[in-house]
């Protein structure tokens, strides 16, 4: 018992100057005193020597009073330090019990559909509902403009494609690309020289534009999704625009175009906030859009305000990427 009572003699000046700098910055010796750091302290205080396991576990509650309060008074330095600890760590929404809201995007999708070139099963049309006034984000990316001209003339629709083996489309782009009609007569209508790919790719894109008009899918074939074949598309004279650019292709396709250099690009319209379809023909300087909105083909290494996602080729499929 004398070397209990000389260890109490000897930690009673530490503990008052505990309690003194804790009057002083309690945020910084909260900081400072890990809970271990307590728990041995307030053993030795209690005269307690047995060692402390190193697997034993640290508790953040206590029952009663320290043996250090009782000496010097009152709750000790150490008690209110821990106090503190105990109700910041039981307030973590880690260690809490009190139910969690649950996880939510980090922003918001664009809006839904507006009824304009509706695709189906479309892996970027959100599930979750746009909520007016709700701050929206873009995932930043490169003004193409500034990139090398040799870099833009890679870029599509202002992203790069990354190759994948297959897409929830792969069933209808199958279906239309095995439909084959003879488009000799309608191509001599649409006009254009077939020695000249840049006049050809200009007068389809025109008079395919003119001559379909516009109809969702919902109201032609009472199905909110239907990629309907070349052939079907000047019977009835009407489609949506995956139907203006499958259309397109194969009128190209009939000019001597090579399939494997036209592309089905399925994009997010940023402007109108619904989802689209735009056709895409390489040429020597880069991709061409064909876009049913507007006359003239565009330089496809802009965005022109769409976000590409997916896009389907004869040999290959890709995603989007920036």
């Amino acid at each position: 018992m004398v070397g209990t009572s000389s260890s109490r003699a000897l930690l009673r000046p530490a503990l008052t100057a505990a309690a003194a700098l804790l009057a002083i910055a309690p945020q910084a010796v909260q900081a400072a005193t890990p809970a271990i750091a307590v728990q041995a302290v307030e053993k030795m205080a209690s005269g307690c020597s047995e060692p402390m396991p190193a697997n034993a576990p640290i508790s953040l509650t206590s029952a009663s009073a320290s043996k250090a309060s009782q000496i010097i008074g009152g709750e000790s330095a150490l008690d209110a330090i821990r106090a503190r600890q105990t109700s910041a760590a039981l307030s973590h929404p880690l260690l809490s019990s009190a139910p969690r809201p649950p996880f939510e995007p980090a922003a918001a999708p664009v809006a839904s559909r507006s009824g304009a070139c509706a695709i189906e099963a479309s892996p970027f049309a959100s599930a979750i509902p746009f909520r007016p006034g709700q701050t929206q984000f873009a995932a930043p990316r490169r003004d193409p403009s500034l990139l090398p001209s040799a870099a833009r003339k890679d870029l599509v629709l202002g992203s790069r494609m990354v190759p994948i083996s297959r897409t929830s489309f792969d069933a209808q782009w199958e279906r239309v690309g095995a439909s084959r009609t003879n488009l000799s007569a309608t191509l001599i209508q649409a006009g254009g020289s077939r020695e000249n790919l840049g006049q050809v790719i200009a007068s389809v894109n025109r008079w395919v534009n003119r001559e379909i008009e516009h109809v969702e899918d919902i109201d032609l074939y009472g199905r909110s999704d239907y990629w309907a074949d070349a052939a079907t598309t000047l019977r009835l004279g009407q489609g949506d625009c995956e139907d203006f650019a499958l259309l397109k292709m194969e009128l190209l396709a009939a000019a001597g175009v090579a399939r494997e250099d036209m592309i089905l690009t399925l994009a997010r319209d940023l402007v109108r906030r619904r989802d689209h379809a735009v056709l895409l023909v390489k040429t020597d300087d880069g991709y061409l859009m064909l876009d049913n909105v507007g006359s003239a083909p565009l330089d496809a290494s802009q965005d022109h305000g769409y976000r590409p996602v997916m896009s389907l080729g004869a040999k290959q499929s890709w995603l989007h990427g920036y």
